[in-house]
């Protein structure tokens, strides 16, 4: 038997090269490799590096799912209740509708992959960033970004 087809499933084979637009905050920039539009809607993953005690803040997806490949240096997570060191070669998963947040742990910028599930979090991360580098880590500005695409600041 053979899978089910659905437009979703049919894209065409890519290589992403190194490099490519990056934007955020000099502590915690973001590279996006693959967008949901490349992937039919299945997924999108960046390229992020996290300074030392940089990271967003508390925060709660309820559209998608996040999995981390720490590539380089060590990152603090916040999951629940939980606290994680990840570290270069840890995969580490936050699943939607928990609460987290995530730090720089090392002294040299951490270097991770992150890979989001569904088609929301791509679009929503362009607008935040780009409207955190206009008017910098203003929440009262940014929050309403967040809460159109499902997404909880506390």
């Amino acid at each position: 038997m053979s899978p089910v087809m659905n437009s979703a499933t049919l894209t065409k084979p890519m290589i992403v090269k190194p490099g490519g637009p990056t934007f955020g905050p000099p502590v915690e920039r973001m590279t996006p490799k693959l967008t949901s539009a490349d992937t039919g809607g299945q997924f999108a993953i960046g390229h992020v590096e996290i300074h030392f005690q940089a990271g967003p803040p508390m925060h709660m997806h309820t559209h998608e799912d996040e999995m981390f490949l720490i590539l380089e240096g060590s990152i603090r997570f916040y999951v629940g209740d939980e606290i994680i060191l990840a570290n270069a070669g840890d995969v580490v998963w936050a699943p939607r509708n928990i609460r987290h947040r995530f730090e720089g742990a090392s002294v040299s910028p951490a270097k991770a992959y992150v890979l989001s599930t569904g088609d929301n979090f791509d679009r929503f991360i362009v607008k935040w960033m780009a409207k955190m580098d206009e008017v910098g880590p203003n929440m009262e500005i940014l929050r309403p970004i967040a809460e159109e695409h499902g997404i909880t600041i506390y």
